[in-house]
């Protein structure tokens, strides 16, 4: 019986090539049979010979009582798990509060007023790019940013009268900034500013009484509290003024 691991077509070309052995055909079709015979053994043979060299290991007998490769291996340790670094804290950037500034209204008509801060500020002019200023309709709000080695700031939001924001700017100069404030024109003028803030209880940019309104407001006033003949006369009025014509002092009318 043929052993397992010889392949199969070299046990079908040895029985074959004994049956032809012993059958007494010597024809050249017998010897190219034979030969066709040959050439399928030596293949196969070739092919017994790689898997063995493939398999020796593989069947080689490990000695009694000798462990399987990697039987007395420890498992492997489990990895550690990485410790998660907390987020860091943020911190909230301390100033130190600018109390002490010149405080320029300007004249009487001008555009603008200015603000003059020069303490903590010597050589600011290297540091120009740490400055910076914000400003709104009601406000403003400027900062030196590591100026020395500290953050300060002067803010005020509570400004006695409006400002333009788009033409406010501020100046860094050699030991000084300078922050101006673009004054709105009223009525006539410039509003004029008798100090930069409004003091507690004022109220900032009250809106003159509209006088039309003013006398509506009496009309309705009259009307409601008169007495028929006041509410006939303040109809016929209304009426009169509709149509284009004018109630003369003596009751009479006439064309406007």
């Amino acid at each position: 019986m043929a052993s397992t691991d010889v392949p199969s077509e070299l046990t079908a070309g040895l029985a074959t090539l004994f049956a032809e052995l012993e059958s007494p055909d010597t024809s050249d079709a017998a010897s190219k049979k034979l030969g066709r015979l040959k050439v399928m053994i030596d293949n196969a043979l070739t092919k017994h010979a790689l898997l063995q060299q493939t398999r020796g290991v593989e069947h080689d007998p490990l000695p009694d009582g000798a462990p399987a490769a990697g039987a007395n291996e420890e498992p492997p340790a489990p990895a550690p798990t990485p410790t998660p670094t907390p987020p860091p804290v943020p911190t909230s950037t301390v100033y130190i509060p600018i109390d002490k500034f010149m405080f320029d209204p300007g004249e009487y008509n001008s555009k603008s007023l200015s603000i003059y801060i020069t303490a903590g500020m010597d050589n600011i002019v290297d540091s120009k790019d740490s400055v910076s200023c914000d400003f709104s309709e009601t406000s403003f709000d400027l900062k030196v940013m590591g100026h020395n080695g500290k953050n300060f700031r002067l803010n005020r939001d509570n400004l006695a009268h409006s400002i333009d924001p788009l033409k406010s700017k501020y100046l860094v100069k050699q030991s000084k900034i300078i922050v101006k404030l673009a004054k709105c024109k009223g009525e006539f003028s410039y509003d004029h500013w008798e100090s930069l803030c409004a003091k507690p209880g004022s109220k900032k940019g009250k809106k003159k009484e509209d006088p039309q309104a003013s006398i509506m407001s009496m009309m309705k006033d009259m009307y409601d509290g008169g007495d028929e003949d006041m509410k006939r006369m303040i109809g016929e009025s209304m009426l009169k003024s509709q149509r284009g014509e004018k109630m003369d002092l003596d009751g009479t009318s006439g064309e406007l």
